[in-house]
């Protein structure tokens, strides 16, 4: 049985205290699910290196394998472990990102299959997770 539990050890500022951060990126590393804030809504969080992990968000969403979700990455830095990232991906995402928007780029090799589309592409978002800070209800799921 999945059991969520609520983080709201909030600091003055509105904002996770270091602490709880530890305990939802644990929870991560794993192999746990997250529900984090986005600017367009909350996201189903995975660490997107772990096959289990990954496939525990399209079980809990019911969604088909077939039907592959972004990754959300924090940097330019980040989204370059998991994609290939030409010179105008990479000037899209610095020129629209962080915010709503995903950017379809070709996946790198070790990419996990059930992230990468049929043509070996993946959607890459940098979300703008500042925009919610202070409104920020974070589960893990344990």
């Amino acid at each position: 049985m999945t059991s969520f539990e609520y983080v709201e050890n909030l600091s003055p500022t509105g904002t996770l205290k270091s602490v709880e951060v530890a305990r939802v990126v644990d929870t991560l590393r794993r192999g746990g699910l997250a529900v984090l804030p986005t600017e367009t809504g909350y996201m189903l969080a995975a660490d997107a290196t772990q096959e289990a992990a990954v496939r525990a968000v399209f079980e809990a969403k019911r969604r088909p394998l077939d039907n592959t979700m972004h990754i959300a990455c924090s940097s330019l830095d980040m989204a370059s472990k998991y994609a290939k990232l030409s010179l105008k991906a990479t000037r899209l995402l610095g020129d629209l990102t962080p915010g709503p928007v995903s950017v379809i780029v070709n996946a790198n090799p070790h990419m996990l299959s059930a992230l990468v589309l049929l043509r070996g592409t993946v959607g890459i978002r940098i979300p703008d997770f500042r925009r919610r800070y202070r409104l920020l209800k974070v589960w893990a799921v344990r």
